[in-house]
């Protein structure tokens, strides 16, 4: 699955408040890339997971696209 394009600014942003960078699990860790949002170091790929369980109701399963992909959804849609 592709990440859904309906997942707004608005996603995001309830996607950083709900984050605990210090609760993000070991295997969701991105080694390559990091984003920082409202002072949070939180991986674009966890970010962008959580942000679709506020736009279409479940959480993205982490091995349906990569921290790239997230990466560039991100910067594309100037959600960072």
């Amino acid at each position: 699955m592709p990440i859904p394009k309906n997942i707004t600014k608005e996603h995001i942003e309830k996607a950083i408040e709900e984050i605990v960078p210090t609760q993000i699990p070991a295997q969701r860790l991105e080694q390559n890339y990091s984003l920082i949002s409202n002072e949070k170091n939180i991986p674009p790929k966890f970010k962008v997971s959580i942000a679709n369980k506020y736009a279409n109701g479940i959480e993205l399963d982490s091995k349906e696209f990569n921290a790239f992909e997230a990466n560039a959804f991100l910067l594309k849609k100037k959600l960072f």
